[in-house]
């Protein structure tokens, strides 16, 4: 329990009276004094006693948060004792704002108040929720506590997407340990793999299963009907960004993994400071959109060394996706060397210096459309 200012204030009023009393040798003032002292002591011993027995449960959604959408947040207070609580302030305290204040009135034994908000996704990465903290306070706004109600539980904000077309590569056979196979049930006799439902895609294709336990459409496809290997490369040096720039890299490299995903090729992703990775399933897509979430530029690796091992795993053409921020002599170099590796290339900068690159495809400035750039480079690679 702590004083409020308006305690305070009444304390200093009494101590006045209780004075003026001893001097003025005036009743009126003793028992002026005492009402305030009293009144305090009862708006304490109203608070002590409070009837609070609370639960309370926290639910977050959408499932999947991504940069510049709402958090929905919705705590459930259910009064489980036998009295009626008093008027209480709920305090859900947010990690980047202020928090969610709001005053709940009395709840009903065996009764339940609900209390919604909504908080922008302005930024990716770690997001905490809580703790959340109720407030009672006496009648008079004299003596109030703080209880803890329920703990801080974090949630990730994903990075924003952008519906890309599905690449074809020209020319380029699997490749290593990314061309085994998956089999997705024990009792089927044929070896598939499942990739989120696209436009176009025939319901027969539809896996209803699995789709019902992940909550999104996938569909089934045959792991032999791949054509080639995509590899997705994203350069996370820190010197090629600004934060915003970064921002849209990160974004352009999940977008270009999901477009990856949704087309007929063996699909591996890798940085610039870590290794290859296999992305063919909606399970392996979902574990590099976490990565990314929580990504943050490095330079304990090399670009041209993450390309190295590319082009020793390449065997006979394939796709290069290659994001990274603006180009530089080291970034031409690099990408002459890749052209005589891979049937086809794709280069995205996310943080331009140049007005126009020479050999770029496509430019993610903030101001283009990354969509119609990406679709016209895709058109231009197959003319």
């Amino acid at each position: 329990m702590r004083p409020t200012r308006a305690c305070l204030t009444l304390a200093l009023a009494a101590a006045i009276c209780i004075g003026l009393g001893v001097l003025f040798g005036r009743q009126e003032l003793f028992l002026l004094g005492g009402v305030c002292i009293t009144s305090i002591l009862v708006a304490a011993a109203y608070v002590l006693f409070a009837p609070l027995d609370l639960s309370v449960q926290r639910e977050t959604s959408p499932a999947i948060l991504r940069v510049g959408t709402q958090a929905n947040v919705s705590l459930t207070l259910h009064n489980k004792g036998r009295l009626r609580t008093p008027v209480l302030k709920a305090i859900d305290h947010l990690e980047r704002y202020e928090g969610a204040a709001v005053h709940i009135a009395p709840i009903r034994p065996g009764q339940t108040a609900v209390v919604k908000y909504e908080v922008p996704a302005e930024k990716r990465g770690e997001i905490t929720f809580g703790p959340f903290d109720i407030v009672i306070t006496d009648p008079f706004g004299l003596i109030k506590t703080k209880v803890r109600a329920a703990e801080a539980v974090k949630t990730v904000v994903r990075a924003q997407l952008t519906d890309l077309a599905p690449v074809q590569t020209l020319g380029g056979e699997l490749i290593g340990d990314f061309s085994s196979t998956q089999k997705l049930s024990a009792s089927g006799d044929e070896f598939v793999r499942l990739r989120p439902y696209v436009v176009g895609d025939e319901l027969r294709r539809v896996h209803w299963r699995a789709s019902a336990r992940t909550g999104d459409l996938v569909v089934r496809q045959n792991e032999e009907t791949r054509t080639g290997v995509l590899s997705v490369l994203f350069d996370v040096s820190s010197s090629r960004y600004s934060s915003s720039g970064f921002e849209r890299a990160v974004s352009t490299t999940l977008s270009a993994v999901r477009a990856g995903v949704s087309s007929d090729d063996d699909l591996q992703y890798l940085t610039s400071a870590s290794p290859p990775t296999r992305v063919n399933t909606t399970a392996e897509l979902n574990a590099i959109d976490l990565q990314l979430a929580l990504l943050q530029p490095s330079d304990s690796g090399s670009l041209a060394s993450a390309l190295g091992q590319l082009t020793r795993r390449s065997r006979s053409g394939g796709t290069l996706i290659l994001v990274t921020g603006h180009s530089d002599i080291e970034i031409e170099r690099i990408m002459a060397t890749a052209k005589s590796s891979f049937g086809q290339i794709l280069a995205v900068l996310c943080d331009p210096t140049d007005p126009q690159p020479s050999f770029w495809h496509i430019r993610n400035d903030g101001t283009t459309d990354l969509s119609l750039g990406w679709t016209a480079a895709l058109q231009g690679q197959n003319q």
